[in-house]
């Protein structure tokens, strides 16, 4: 696009710290005595097209040609638009939650950015007493088109969002017309005058408009914002602030200041919709009636399109932003309440059908949420995510597919039944066995190769010891291992079971009753509180390199290891002292399937030591797993017999030094003990 021609305007303005591109151009038309529809002329914004970018976005050929007839630089004439607060704001970012956005077309787009008019101060307006302000006016902001600005510090009060003269929002635009102030034609209005027009629109005539002062403190009280209100918005604040940090935090996890947007958008949604289950949240009486009126209005809305024939999705009206300032203080409030570290109170959120729903909608924009939010709600949305199919790049993991059988030699004929047009088939890309919801680089995460499959000793007397007198430790043990598995990536328990290497009808059942005896007992809220403590410090250990190990590594560098000669021969040193005699390939093969129990922390269960020659009878001399059944057993029973404690201790200090060589292959050399 080539710029347009300009000239040099024979005054300008020095714009305010903060100022709209709309505030700007009405003090300047005010101060040369034109109209906005001729500003907008001179300055070359008037063939931009009929669509309203000007207020967030410019592109570089209009910049140019606005800041050669202003005389300001190009950054005075960035930091006019919205779009200078992209970087920290991010339902202003062209790429939110994965879309592909025209940046001119979010003021009409994007449901949280007020596009179509502003909210106000009427002390702002009014003006500091400058001698620039006190002739032109004050500042119109840019960030009170943003609702999470919903009070003034300076002046310690909540924003108006409605003229006092019409009782419109004030810089009302109409839909379709491509206008940055409403009624640019009128000539000698003040920028803090009311310019929405009133009563009937007619042909070639200017039309009438309220003109109702708004910079007129004494006409309007103003509602003082309380201490709580003025602390979040002063949070806000700085974080919307450009030299503000960059960064904060989300359930204790540091993030950066644009994914705490998103997480803050996406809580104000859940606690809309499911209303009045999170009026606990509420700090106060007063708090709690402004979201239930928003609510109720929201869910009025919706019902009244649904009823007149209307498609409509209960969404799009679920994540508009209330209007009023103290209904946004309040709402904001308690979402960041549950950020700063209230997640126990997601699981009495995400229940019914409501909850249901919106937890849909989360798991389509989880990736872009920080990663504490993830972890605090994964345990609620586990049992939504979608079934991944494994596909043939994942052969290892996969099972073989059980052979149908034949049809019979004379089938009975079937009822005739409609025939139905055949469906049109559609070519789906191929999907990894367990896609990452995160980033691999992203902070505070663990990932699933991080699991073992039987969790350990440590995590389960921690954690788990409360249930264990109730329920066996051993399907307790495996169906949290599945569990996490599910928290870290979006997959089902046959999934899960695949990647521990566990058979998928052990992890079934293990879940099964668990969940059973969980209802039965009335502790499932309980334990997943525990599961979340237990994410948590997962998050907080993924933080420091080499913290936790790599469970998915081990696993498959033991899928077929037995223990070398060199490695059998140093146990028989030792094991020949306590008088045993059965030191053949059998011995050979339990302890080195012992040792893969501690080195990949699994279950001897599934080790793959078990596997026996073709054609064996279980329980026969020819089972392998008996064998490791009995020496698990007698270890983990602490027999007398000195000959299996000290088969064990042999056996962990080998599986140390092997753990090590597997986890620090360009250091195989064992750490000094």
């Amino acid at each position: 696009m080539t710029s347009p021609s300009v000239a040099v305007l024979p005054r300008s303005l020095d714009p305010l710290t903060g100022e709209s591109l709309p505030g700007y151009l009405l003090r300047l038309a005010y101060r040369l005595d034109r109209t906005p529809a001729r500003m907008l002329e001179l300055v070359g914004l008037a063939a931009i097209g009929p669509i309203l970018g000007p207020i967030t976005y410019l592109e570089p050929a209009s910049m140019r040609a606005f800041s050669t007839a202003t005389g300001l630089s190009s950054d005075e004439v960035r930091e006019l638009c919205l779009s200078g607060l992209a970087a920290r704001y991010s339902p202003l970012s062209s790429t939110y939650l994965g879309r592909r956005r025209d940046p001119a077309r979010l003021t009409t787009s994007e449901r949280w950015v007020f596009g179509r008019w502003s909210r106000y101060c009427p002390g702002c307006l009014a003006g500091d007493g400058s001698p620039a302000q006190t002739l032109h006016g004050g500042c119109w902001q840019r960030a009170w088109r943003l609702p999470p600005t919903f009070a003034c510090l300076r002046h310690r009060c909540l924003l108006q969002h409605r003229c006092p003269g019409c009782g419109q929002p004030p810089m009302l635009l109409a839909k379709g017309r491509g206008r940055i102030v409403p009624s640019p034609t009128v000539p000698g209005l003040h920028p803090a005058q009311c310019r929405n027009p009133i009563g009937p629109a007619r042909s070639g005539r200017q039309p009438t408009v309220c003109g109702r002062r708004l910079d007129n403190c004494d006409d309007q009280p103003a509602t003082q914002v309380t201490s709580t209100a003025a602390e979040l918005q002063e949070r806000l604040t700085c974080m919307l602030d450009p030299a503000g940090p960059e960064t904060t935090t989300t359930f204790a996890v540091p993030v950066a200041v644009s994914t705490y947007f998103t997480d803050l958008r996406l809580l104000t949604n859940l606690i809309c919709a499911t209303w009045p289950a999170g009026q606990a949240l509420a700090s106060t009486t007063a708090d709690a009636e402004q979201v239930d009126r928003h609510v109720r209005q929201i869910r009025d809305t919706f019902a009244a399109r649904r009823d007149g024939g209307e498609k409509v999705q209960y969404h799009a009206i679920l994540d508009q932003p209330p209007a009023d300032a103290a209904t946004t203080s309040a709402l904001l409030a308690m979402a960041a309440t549950v950020l700063d570290g209230e997640p126990d109170v997601l699981g009495d959120l995400i229940i019914g059908t409501t909850g249901r729903r919106w937890a849909s909608h989360f798991l389509r924009a989880e990736q872009y949420c920080s990663p504490g939010m993830v972890a605090a709600i994964a345990p609620y949305v586990a049992a939504l995510r979608p079934r991944i199919r494994p596909t043939a790049d994942a052969a290892e993991t996969t099972r073989p597919r059980r052979r149908r059988r034949p049809p019979p030699a004379s089938p009975r004929p079937s009822p005739r039944r409609r025939s139905r047009p055949a469906r049109a088939s559609r070519a789906l890309p191929p999907r990894p066995v367990l896609p990452s919801p995160l980033p691999q680089d992203g902070p505070g995460r663990y990932r699933a190769w991080h699991i073992p499959a039987f969790l350990t000793d440590d995590w389960n007397e921690r954690y788990l010891a409360g249930f264990a007198a109730g329920f066996s430790p051993r399907l307790l043990r495996r169906a949290t291992a599945v569990m996490l598995i599910q928290l870290a990536e979006p997959c089902h328990i046959p999934d899960a079971a695949d990647f521990l290497d566990v058979s998928s009808e052990a992890a079934q059942h293990a879940c099964d009753e668990l969940r059973t005896w969980l209802r039965q007992t009335g502790q499932t809220q309980q334990y997943l509180k525990v599961v979340d403590r237990l994410c948590a410090e997962l998050n907080q250990r993924a933080l420091i390199r080499d913290r936790l190990p790599d469970y998915g590594l081990r696993r498959r560098a033991m899928a077929h290891w037995v223990i070398p000669d060199d490695g059998w021969e140093h146990l028989l040193s030792h094991l020949r002292r306590v008088g045993r005699t059965n030191w053949g390939e059998r011995k050979r093969n339990t302890v080195s399937a012992l040792i893969w129990t501690k080195v990949t922390q699994g279950e001897h269960l599934f080790a793959p030591h078990r596997r026996s020659a073709p054609g064996f009878r279980p329980g026969s001399p020819e089972d392998r797993g008996l064998d490791i059944d009995r020496a698990w057993w007698r270890i983990r029973n602490n027999e007398p017999d000195q000959h299996y404690p000290r088969l064990d201790a042999l056996c962990e200090r080998y599986a140390a030094d092997l753990a090590w060589s597997i986890d620090h292959p360009s250091n195989p050399a064992t750490p000094a003990s």
